[in-house]
């Protein structure tokens, strides 16, 4: 397991590991992760008290090229392929 840091919006990954998202607004959006080394794996943890979205970008490839929205308990697993951030798996907290 690892250890849960604070994913600020200038921060750079750095080996695998899960992050909290903690924004500083209200519906922030994601669009850009900087670092990443080829074969990494980052796990995003939704925020406790603001939503997040993750865009689908050049950087970032979601399923099906749309945003994910991120609640508290949400989840998101990316895989770094040495260009861009790849989708692995979702979890969504909230009942559909």
């Amino acid at each position: 397991c690892y250890p849960v840091s604070v994913l600020n919006w200038s921060h750079h990954l750095v080996a695998s590991a899960v992050y909290r998202l903690r924004p500083t607004e209200t519906n922030a959006i994601i669009s850009n992760l900087l670092g990443g080394a080829t074969g990494q794996v980052v796990t995003l943890i939704g925020a406790e008290d603001r939503s997040c979205a993750v865009k689908s970008t050049s950087n970032i490839l979601l399923r099906g090229g749309k945003s994910f929205m991120m609640h508290d308990g949400d989840t998101l697993q990316l895989l770094f392929d040495g260009r861009r951030w790849l989708e692995v798996s979702r979890s969504s907290s909230r009942e559909e």
